[in-house]
């Protein structure tokens, strides 16, 4: 009858080779780095996509619509009717900011342009 064939282990500095039957396994000690390969290889460096995603703004559309008696307003509507009736009373500056106050109650829009001319509309 033939003996089985027993383990046998060699030992080196940095692994340890196990053998059983035709089988080697090695086994790294902690202090050896080990290297994390992608499983999906990247087609640019990781700098560019992050300059690309920074390139594109964030924008987000936003409108608001007011509706009260079967009238209808919309926020880009009542902005731009404000502007025009800026305009149309002579005023040349530059607008930089612009606060518009609805009150269906009465049907006028109050408005401030540059925190210093103020009007109203009727819509």
């Amino acid at each position: 009858m033939a003996k089985p064939k027993r383990n046998t282990k060699k030992t080196t500095d940095k692994t340890t080779q196990i053998t059983a039957k035709n089988t080697t396994i090695k086994e790294t000690t902690l202090n050896e780095p080990v290297a994390i390969k992608p499983m999906v290889p990247r087609t640019a460096p990781l700098n560019a996509l992050t300059e690309t995603v920074a390139a594109c703004p964030a924008t987000v559309s936003e409108e608001v619509i007011v509706q009260f008696g079967g009238k209808e307003l919309s926020s880009k509507d009542i902005m731009e009717r404000a502007k025009q009736a800026y305009k149309d009373n002579g005023q040349t500056d530059k607008i930089t900011s612009i606060s518009a106050y609805v009150k269906p109650e009465e049907s006028k829009i109050y408005f401030v342009i540059n925190d210093t001319y103020q009007d109203s509309l009727d819509y």
